[in-house]
């Protein structure tokens, strides 16, 4: 050992038991739930949840959230013990049967998007009906108001005589022009 100094290596940091899937996750937002104890997803991960239990002796209940961080609901309960979403229930479809339906599930969506295209077809076209009826509501509303118009031009007309071609009112500019003090004085050479 003379006096050679032997260098020391970094300790290396534990692995971590549970990596992140994704190296870059975002926040996509924020919420607070005051005294959270528990936060558990649903199974579809669609949903979070998130709750305070009997550990604390008040404020015990669980708020349900999107996964966009919006409140979708929230409820207040006394010696509340625990939040577990319900377990998906497994398939009642054989094997082949599911490897099936994914295999044609391009041609089964095809065949839903097409059912939802005529929906959306079906709904625009009530909403055009609606509106053409409305239309139409108005203009016999005008036509009607256009006939009184009229009859009402033809009473004045008659009422009236060569009057009625009159404007109803005229406008005229007059100018007026109002001295409010004359004050005459002499002035003498240089007074400017």
């Amino acid at each position: 050992m003379g006096g050679a100094e032997r260098e020391e290596t970094p300790p290396h940091p534990a692995p971590n038991p549970h990596p992140h899937p994704h190296p870059d996750p975002k926040v996509l937002s924020a919420g607070e739930h005051f005294m959270c104890v528990d936060v558990v997803w649903d199974p579809t991960g669609r949903y979070v949840a998130t709750a305070v239990t009997t550990v604390h002796q008040m404020e015990n209940g669980y708020k349900v959230w999107a996964f966009t961080g919006r409140l979708l609901y929230q409820a207040a309960r006394e010696r509340f013990f625990q939040f577990l979403w319900r377990p998906r229930p497994p398939s009642l479809l054989a094997a082949d049967e599911l490897a099936a339906v994914r295999a044609n599930l391009k041609k089964y969506a095809k065949a839903y998007e097409e059912e939802d295209a005529a929906l959306l077809h079906e709904a625009d076209a009530e909403i055009v009906a609606e509106r053409r009826a409305a239309m139409d509501a108005w203009t016999a509303w005008a036509a009607t108001r256009a006939e009184w118009a009229a009859a009402d031009a033809a009473a004045r007309a008659a009422l009236l005589g060569e009057r009625a071609l009159e404007p109803e009112h005229t406008t005229a500019t007059v100018e007026v022009e109002e001295v409010v003090n004359v004050d005459e004085k002499v002035l003498k050479p240089g007074e400017l």
